[in-house]
């Protein structure tokens, strides 16, 4: 089966000069635990762009995936959710005209959802997406921690020996984590997060790269008013 990202690191040298996508998560947590987790891998803003090489189903001598080919990534990703036992809703949905796609599931709890999100990267691994091995998430009493357990650093690890694509790639992606909330926000711990005017969502934005060279991190602690 082939390798995706390396046609997603064809598409950031050839859109070099525009942003080249986000990935994107988004939670939706009600006072006993439960809600609603959403996945979007979103190109919209590269898509004429984007369109052009479609067409011609190769760039740069990489072949392209075809729609079939997106639909079965989709489906495993889905498929991991969907058999996880508790979750629910599970469902995905493609947007070839934006190149768009979510994947949106129903979780009971959190302790479910981490299991869930276990089951999808341990069958993703053939995209050398690494297993969660540890919890992505915690919920208790008012506390939100969005989880972000670093591995031991690679010592020999040089971030400007990178190929240009491998770090073009890397600076031309956003991650976004959106957290929306039944009860008000008191305060968040990452300095990068940003609260909403309604005091019941924060988002956090960052470029893969500075994830990668540690100038920045997902890790949030999001304490809710009590009720």
């Amino acid at each position: 089966m082939m390798h995706y990202w390396w046609w997603i690191g064809a598409l950031c040298v050839v859109l070099c000069g525009s942003s080249c996508f986000e990935i994107r998560e988004e939670i939706d947590l009600q006072e006993d635990g439960s809600g609603y987790i959403t996945l979007t891998l979103d190109f919209a803003q590269s898509k004429e762009q984007l369109r052009e090489y479609w067409a011609a189903g190769q760039i740069n001598g990489y072949r392209l995936p075809s729609e079939q080919d997106i639909h079965n990534l989709f489906r495993i990703v889905r498929n991991s959710i969907e058999l996880t036992k508790g979750m629910g809703e599970a469902s995905y949905t493609l947007d070839f005209d934006n190149f768009v796609g979510s994947v949106r599931a129903h979780f009971p709890d959190i302790h479910t959802l981490n299991e869930a999100l276990t089951a999808v990267s341990q069958n993703l691994d053939w995209l050398y997406v690494p297993t969660f091995n540890q919890a992505n998430y915690d919920f208790q009493g008012n506390e939100f921690h969005r989880c972000y357990p670093l591995a031991e650093p690679v010592t020999d690890f040089s971030y400007n020996d990178l190929p240009f694509m491998a770090r073009f790639m890397l600076e031309t992606t956003r991650l976004v984590g959106i957290y929306r909330f039944s009860q008000p926000i008191r305060q968040v711990s990452n300095p990068r997060a940003e609260i909403a005017p309604s005091q019941k969502a924060v988002r956090i934005e960052l470029l893969l790269s500075e994830l990668v060279q540690g100038q920045s991190t997902l890790d949030n602690c999001i304490i809710l008013e009590p009720k």
